[in-house]
């Protein structure tokens, strides 16, 4: 999927189920964004292999697209920054992922249990950047803006702000 994909379809899922937190919906990207890392064909997999020589963890939907790198990551995430709401931002952002990812090829979603060409996942064969992929992500985008305007996120965020202004003795 394109990378517009993945963040919408993050934003979309977690801010439906989780809420609209700005906070909750950056760590949501950032848990859409990882899952690529071992992919040279993404931005983050290529810059990564640029910079270090090799990558790390495989090439190609290898490790992170499992269900053990999510799960790894998102308690990981929730640790590090001391908030386990954050860590299930982090998590839903990486669901959207691989599940989005089913649809393009297929997951080693059981790694490292099963392992090998054969024990990938897969739901459908549609090519990033095709018609199915811009389809969904303008399906998206319809989605994300209708929540948006609907839930009255915009208001919602104002009202945080200020609170968190008024907090630490600003307002």
């Amino acid at each position: 999927m394109m990378p517009a994909t993945h963040v919408l379809a993050a934003v979309g899922s977690a801010g439906w189920l989780l809420g609209p937190n700005p906070v909750g919906l950056v760590v949501a990207v950032a848990g859409a964004a990882l899952p690529d890392v071992d992919e040279l064909q993404s931005m983050m997999g290529y810059r990564l292999s640029v910079a270090c020589g090799s990558l790390p963890l495989g090439i190609g939907r290898q490790r992170t697209h499992s269900v053990f790198a999510l799960v790894l990551t998102s308690v990981g995430v929730g640790v590090l920054v001391g908030s386990g709401d954050l860590g299930v931002y982090f998590a839903m952002g990486w669901m959207s992922h691989l599940i989005l990812d089913l649809f393009t090829g297929g997951v080693p979603l059981w790694w490292p249990w099963r392992r090998g060409p054969e024990h990938r996942v897969t739901l459908g064969h549609h090519h990033p950047g095709g018609a199915v992929d811009w389809i969904l992500c303008t399906a998206l985008s319809m989605w994300v803006v209708t929540m948006m305007l609907e839930d009255r996120w915009i208001p919602v965020w104002a009202e945080q702000v200020r609170s968190a202004v008024a907090a630490t003795g600003g307002g």
